[in-house]
């Protein structure tokens, strides 16, 4: 199948009772294999604005050039456990869509002519959504692109050690404030977190580093592999 020619899954609709998501990537099926090799935080975001009711959660993350674009001159908060809040919802289960592809280049085609893009298998890996809070009158500045990319998440191990599991993306470093992630003043912004099929169930968390501190999410339970227990030589 080429990729252009993909299917959309019909949107779900889960409720906590307090707030509905209206998730067009559709339904979950399989939990994403946890390993060793999986182990680079990615938190793709899917909403940014004020909090609402009933969030539509597009089918995919936002591009980087559909976020707000912000003047140069307004102040950019700093990082702290007063000025942001982050919240794994375990009460909502969401689908986070992998898409595994191979290309084909045309013999004799000129450069100028795209590659065609080929679906080997579509997964649709069951996550749960992340509310990243601003509660400051400042812009929060959370990375490049559309992902929050400040963010690792950290597990207990066999002894009921908190430890890092996770290691830094290097996502686009441009300068241009267009492409920076930035938190406007009291809105929220929805990621997503996915869930493992190891065979440790522990607790994990999310942690941002503020300054010399760590600001953390609360605890989730999840399924990982005793492998992702690891000294990193990337310190954030």
């Amino acid at each position: 199948m080429f990729l252009s020619c993909k299917n959309v899954p019909p949107p779900v609709m889960v409720t906590n009772g307090k707030y509905t998501l209206i998730d067009s990537a559709g339904k979950p099926n399989k939990f994403a294999v946890d390993d060793d090799t999986s182990r680079f935080a990615w938190y793709p975001v899917y909403y940014i604005g004020k909090t609402q009711l009933t969030y539509y959660i597009p089918y995919q993350p936002l591009t980087a050039r559909t976020h707000q674009k912000v003047d140069s001159n307004m102040a950019v908060g700093h990082l702290s456990a007063q000025h942001i809040n982050i919240f794994v919802d375990t009460s909502l289960h969401v689908a986070n869509e992998n898409i595994f592809v191979h290309t084909v280049y045309e013999e004799g085609a000129p450069a100028s002519k795209p590659p065609k893009k080929f679906i080997d298998s579509i997964n649709y890996y069951k996550a749960y959504p992340v509310f990243f809070t601003n509660m400051c009158d400042s812009i929060l500045w959370l990375g490049n692109s559309n992902y929050v990319n400040f963010v690792v998440r950290e597990a207990k191990d066999e002894k009921g050690n908190w430890q890092r599991i996770e290691t830094l993306g290097d996502g686009p470093a441009c300068g241009f404030m267009a492409r920076n992630l930035f938190l406007p003043a009291h809105q929220v912004l929805i990621a997503k977190l996915i869930l493992n099929s190891g065979s440790f169930k522990t607790e994990c968390r999310l942690r941002i580093r503020a300054g010399q501190n760590y600001i953390y999410s609360n605890a989730f339970v999840d399924h990982i592999d005793k492998s992702v227990f690891r000294p990193f030589k990337r310190v954030y």
